[in-house]
């Protein structure tokens, strides 16, 4: 699977308008991130994405991750192995490189030159439902790398300790934990229903089969309520499942 995959279906100029209108959610990245801390510090005993180790709130706007208690191995990055980021289970990259803004910056300031002239970008990067706490470490690890079942046993992989999370650099691709592939299907699936992005036949297999295979916990129910409350709109595909809890 490749990381730019995922692409814009056909009419981004009338997509734009559309949700320029009709989807008024969050100004930038950054309102959307304090909203993230204030919505896990609501659920129970929450813990980062893929390695599933203990937050820890030292203020209303500081939280960290407790590597001992998921037994993770700093890689090579301390810094941010010790920090907790707001992971894009969907990359920046993979919904932002089909807009003109991205296309049209200079090279390597794709990102930047959206956040300041797209609405519709600034939309998709800012949505909760796509946003989940992760290790600063794993996350820059994977940047925009694509998900899959299994890696070649003869690639070089990066590893965490106890940390089942595995990403290899030289495949893009990355290994989530099966405690992390329901919330990772999910969050595919309603972005590409939310913003009309498009899947791979591969990516769509995968993820259909993640989401019926992993279903949410309490947890990933009341985040999903918590979001419709801030954002005003729920993830579908969350709701559904949670039905029958």
């Amino acid at each position: 699977m490749s990381s730019g995959a995922m692409t814009l279906k056909a009419f981004p100029t009338a997509l734009t308008l559309l949700f320029a209108v009709c989807f008024p959610v969050y100004a930038d990245f950054s309102s959307a991130k304090e909203d993230l801390k204030i919505i896990v510090a609501q659920l129970d005993k929450p813990t980062t994405l893929y390695c599933g180790c203990r937050l820890i709130f030292k203020s209303e706007d500081r939280y960290f991750p407790e590597l001992n208690s998921c037994g993770y191995a700093i890689r090579e990055n301390k810094e941010r192995a010790s920090r907790i980021e707001a992971e894009h289970i969907v990359p920046a990259y993979v919904f932002g490189h089909t807009l003109s803004c991205w296309a049209n910056a200079p090279k390597g300031h794709g990102r930047e030159q959206c956040e300041l002239t797209s609405r519709l970008f600034d939309v998709m990067e800012s949505d909760l439902h796509n946003l989940y706490p992760a290790i600063g470490e794993v996350n820059g690890d994977r940047g925009n790398y694509s998900f899959t079942n299994r890696i070649n046993s003869g690639s070089e992989t990066f590893t965490y300790g106890q940390c089942k999370m595995k990403i290899s650099p030289k495949l893009g691709e990355a290994v989530p934990p099966d405690r992390a592939k329901g919330i990772i299907a999910r969050a595919y699936l309603y972005m590409s229903q939310r913003y009309n992005l498009a899947l791979t036949v591969a990516e769509e297999k995968l993820f259909t089969a993640w989401n019926e295979k992993y279903r949410p916990d309490k947890n990933e129910c009341r985040r999903n309520e918590l979001i419709e409350l801030i954002q005003g709109n729920d993830n579908p595909f969350i709701t559904e499942k949670c039905r029958v809890l």
